[in-house]
């Protein structure tokens, strides 16, 4: 019976590391640019809201970040949908000088 209990346990576990490769390789890298509209600091988490208005780029920090509004910016990070608008959370911030 304990042997038995083991190998459903064994399996239990590989089949759970498998589910979360699998989710950890959906979500990709991918890149976006676009204007600033609006630059909101909140504890902890800043919010940068884009032209488009259907964009928001969070970025996890205390820190005030050097951005203004009208800059525009390039945003590498992992992309999700979250109440009909796009959120990136930002790894890499470049702004752009045209």
């Amino acid at each position: 019976m304990l042997t038995m209990l083991k190998k459903i346990t064994l399996i239990s576990i590989l089949i759970g590391i498998f589910i979360l490769l699998l989710i950890s390789q959906n979500t990709k890298q991918q890149e976006i640019e676009g204007k600033i509209n609006q630059i909101q600091y909140n504890q902890g988490l800043t919010i940068i809201t884009l032209q488009n208005n259907s964009t928001e780029i969070l970025i996890f920090t205390n820190k005030i970040i050097g951005l203004k509004k009208d800059e525009t910016i390039l945003v590498s990070g992992k992309f999700q949908k979250e109440n009909n608008k796009t959120q990136v959370i930002a790894d890499k911030i470049i702004k752009i000088n045209y």
